[in-house]
Formats: structure tokens, sequence, C-alpha cells
């Protein structure tokens, strides 16, 4: 059996655009556990940095897993993000 080739994703492809520049088509939510232990939050501030505009919601009392830690507090950072950045 030969090896298998890695997929071109879009680092992989030839002239590709880096994938946060089509972001900026788009209002963008960050949604971080404040309480994660696996990725800082530190790198959720560094993440919105990178995206013009993108706001970044801190979801007390959730860890990594922020929509199985605190799902109603997910939803609701997600609607009231939603209603605002509906044109």
């Amino acid at each position: 059996m030969g090896r298998a080739r890695p997929r071109a994703g879009p680092a992989r492809r030839p002239g590709a655009r880096h994938p946060l520049l089509l972001v900026r088509l788009a209002p963008v939510l960050i949604c971080w556990g404040a309480e994660d232990t696996w990725i800082p939050v530190a790198r959720g501030h560094e993440l919105a940095g990178l995206i013009p505009g993108a706001e970044l919601r801190l979801i007390e009392g959730a860890g990594h897993l922020v929509q199985e830690d605190a799902p109603a507090e997910l939803t609701a950072a997600l609607v009231r993000f939603l209603r605002t950045a509906a044109p």
C-alpha cells in the first residue's frame, strides 16, 4: 500500500488566503470559557485581536467545553450577539 497524501487544505494550496481574512465579511463573536485550563484565556484575547472588530465574550463558570459547562449563558451570549449584529 502507498502512503496517503495529506489533503490540500487552505494553508497547502498555492495562492490560498489565510482563513482569518475571510471573517472580515461578517461580525465575529468568540465565546471562551473563563476557567479554560486547556487553552488559556490569553489566547482568546490574542485571537480576538487578530480579527478586526471581533468581540470576545468570556463565559463565567465555563472551562474548555463552554457549550457543556454553561449552555444557558452561551445561548444568551449568542442570542444577544445575533440580535445586535444583524443588519
